[in-house]
């Protein structure tokens, strides 16, 4: 009888917050954190990013205008610094202007088989602006009949907060879903990125729309965790102030969560000062309006 393997798989997904963003809603520019400073913060935290073995990356600078040189080369220089082309592989958004996807992903562990971007569906009730999904099929470097999905997404907001804002919002899980229903030959799925949110209310939130029966339901093997709540029966997410909230989901039945580990660790901290001006809306050691969120699972096969 052949016994299995078991390998440690990690993975990190984290908005980085485009700089042109982050001008725009810090009013009082005392308060913004001096560019120079937020680079310094994303090396500071090499260690966390490059002991990964996959890392999704949203609004990843790529603009090429003159106003926002310094961020395109800065964070890009730096990603390379973090991430040696040697040791990891860097997957682009070749539709990205200003910001959009970046992915990387350590050789020694997979090994790319396809990359693909996909845009999501235009409506008038959509905004998708820089909105994207890169998909990426890889398989175990050691194993290669053992294959896995990755979808690194951002979803759009909805123009208009009234209950049609609820379907849109399940109509772009459907169209994250169809990516797995079209590559039904992958075993092992993953689904990370910045999910946005609705606003509260009288309107169920997008973590409740996710794990309805028509979209990520756990009775489909469907399991998640959210920023800063830990697994998805623990979350009390969905009464978060800003439910501003960063998702992994997964589908396998090989991958076992063994442990979950964010910075910063309190997420209250990062968004408690949204919009106001009497402190500063980070941390001073961090980088983003983000939590950098990571999980490690066994994955036996």
């Amino acid at each position: 009888m052949e016994l299995k393997k078991q390998f440690k798989i990690s993975l990190t997904t984290c908005n980085v917050l485009y700089e042109p963003y982050y001008k725009r809603w810090i009013k009082d520019r005392q308060f913004l954190m001096p560019f120079e400073k937020r680079i310094q913060a994303f090396e500071l935290n090499k260690n966390f990013f490059n002991s990964n073995d996959i890392v999704c990356f949203q609004e990843f600078p790529y603009s090429k205008d003159n106003k926002n040189e310094q961020s395109k080369n800065s964070f890009k220089k730096k990603a390379k610094e973090i991430f040696p082309k040697n040791e990891f592989k860097h997957i682009k958004d070749p539709q990205a202007k200003s910001d959009g996807l970046y992915s990387v992903i350590k050789s020694s562990t997979f090994d790319l088989i396809k990359s693909e971007i996909i845009t999501f569906e235009k409506s008038d009730d959509i905004y998708v602006g820089t909105k994207r999904i890169q998909f990426l099929s890889l398989c175990l470097h050691e194993k290669p009949e053992c294959t896995f999905g990755i979808i690194n997404t951002h979803l759009p907001f909805v123009k208009h907060w009234f209950q049609s804002s609820e379907e849109n919002s399940r109509k772009l899980f459907h169209q994250l879903l169809d990516i797995k229903s079209k590559n039904n030959d992958i075993q092992n799925w993953i689904v990370c990125g910045d999910f946005n949110f609705n606003i509260l209310g009288k309107l169920k939130s997008r973590y409740s729309l996710l794990i309805e029966e028509s979209c990520f339901d756990p009775k489909k093997g469907w399991k998640n965790i959210v920023s800063d709540f830990g697994f998805s029966e623990k979350s009390t997410s969905v009464n978060h102030e800003l439910e501003m909230n960063d998702y992994i989901l997964w589908n396998s039945q090989f991958l076992f969560a063994s442990s979950v580990t964010q910075i910063p660790e309190d997420l209250e901290h990062l968004v408690k000062h949204f919009n106001k001006t009497e402190n500063p809306w980070f941390y001073d050691d961090y980088f983003s309006d983000h939590s950098a969120v990571k999980i490690e699972f066994d994955f036996q096969n």
